[in-house]
């Protein structure tokens, strides 16, 4: 069985997307012949839930240990880089983050080295998951350390977008040079694909999508400690005929009073009553004036989908103008069973991943949503058709990574031998 070493800096309990995509690899990957070793920080508590960008580049306090090995994982201690608290003009800042692209994360190397030759582990290949783009450089002095392949995962991309400026050169210069020696690369998206082949070019590497996938969410129960969130959203749904829920942190890029005032207008013209849930981070005056909104403070992942679950159902506002507009959370939606809403400008990839499902609908105009709203069943009835679709699962996706991995090994060893 090849030992797998996954880097990343978002991982559970900690309540952060990215950390799931990895969690589902640890979880699934022996079943096809692969022992994974996550190597992670530390959140602290309050860090948790905070769904926070920026929580990775904060300290841990709380653990004095150097690291803590739980649930087959090892959550290091994280110490904030000199760097971040030097206090400097934000014009110098910016230069320095161009000569290193990522100094807030460029300690965590020591940590994670510290590790491994302590506990005299040695991976056959490491997997760095990007973002920060820092794991990328972690990632690839740990392999030259064993001598052994890596490979680079994409959950975003870390250049946007290309232009001719100083800036925009230079920040490509240190992607390819952290990628020159990367024998594979994997993305989470049809369009990070694409995009990744460009900026490397003529540079070129393997690239395999790997969906995030989500693990089915039937028998999911909510959290105890939850329990003040969960009588909000009970309350809700005993009030209401229809229920709408999305839970997660929401952007505004995204739009979302696009979306709530097309529920407006639907209220307006049916007879039905109608709410929205939004389980975030989110602040209550920002939704005053759309009564029918309740806002959930953020709530642990077992009662996020426990809420998608029991939901009329949920819906997805998506990012206009961009390259890719989802996130691993479509998938959560697409297995709690409920209907999907997708509003309103979807990209072409996510487009692409709905025609796979049954459940999802896409609607471009707010006419095409309250048609959508007017067909939704005026109770939350379980899907009829039991059956998960298997596309959607984290363990399928862990599958098409592992036959990846088998053929970086394979040529790496092919390489080895002549």
């Amino acid at each position: 069985m090849a030992r797998v070493l996954i880097l990343g800096l978002y991982y559970p309990p900690a309540n952060f997307i990215a950390g799931r995509r990895l969690e589902g690899w640890a979880r699934h990957l022996p079943s096809f012949d692969f022992e994974p070793l996550v190597v992670t920080r530390y959140y602290d508590q309050e860090e948790r839930n905070a769904h926070d960008f920026y929580a990775s580049s904060r300290p841990t306090r709380n653990l004095a240990a150097p690291w803590l090995k739980e649930n087959g994982a090892v959550y290091t201690n994280f110490t904030q880089s000199l760097w971040g608290q030097v206090p400097l003009p934000g014009k110098i800042r910016g230069i320095g983050h161009f000569a290193w692209p990522d100094p807030d994360h460029s300690g965590w190397l020591h940590k994670c080295v510290d590790y491994l030759n302590t506990e005299k582990f040695r991976p056959d290949i490491i997997i760095g998951s990007c973002s920060p783009p820092g794991v990328l450089r972690v990632a690839r002095k740990v392999a030259e350390r064993f001598g052994v392949p890596w490979v680079a995962d994409f959950r975003d991309l870390w250049i946007d977008s290309f232009d001719q400026s100083f800036d925009t050169r230079l920040k490509y210069f240190f992607q390819r040079k952290h990628l020159r020696s990367a024998a594979g690369i994997t993305v989470a998206a049809d369009a990070i694909a694409e995009t990744l082949l460009q900026q490397l070019a003529p540079m070129e590497k393997p690239v395999r999508l790997i969906y995030s996938g989500a693990e089915p969410a039937k028998d999911v129960l909510p959290d105890p400690d939850d329990s003040h969130a969960l009588a909000s959203f009970q309350k809700v749904r005993a009030g209401n005929q229809i229920l709408l829920t999305y839970a997660g942190t929401l952007y505004p890029s995204q739009e979302i009073e696009r979306f709530l005032d097309t529920v407006a207008e639907f209220r307006n013209r049916s007879s039905d009553s109608c709410a929205v849930v939004l389980c975030g981070r989110h602040e209550r005056e920002q939704f005053a004036r759309w009564p029918f909104v309740e806002v959930i403070k953020p709530v642990s992942h077992p009662t996020a989908l426990f809420f998608q679950r029991e939901s009329t159902a949920v819906f997805y506002p998506t990012w206009p103008h961009r390259y890719s507009g989802f996130s691993g959370k479509i998938f959560e939606q697409v297995l709690s069973g409920r209907p999907v809403l997708i509003s309103f400008q979807p990209s072409p990839d996510l487009e692409n991943l709905c025609r796979r499902f049954e459940s999802i609908t896409v609607a471009k105009d707010p006419e095409a949503l309250i048609k959508v709203l007017e067909r939704l069943p005026r109770a939350t009835v379980q899907s009829q058709n039991g059956a998960v679709p298997e596309i959607a699962t984290k363990k399928y996706w862990a599958g098409e990574l592992a036959e990846f991995l088998r053929e970086i090994l394979n040529h790496h060893r092919q390489g080895l031998s002549g």
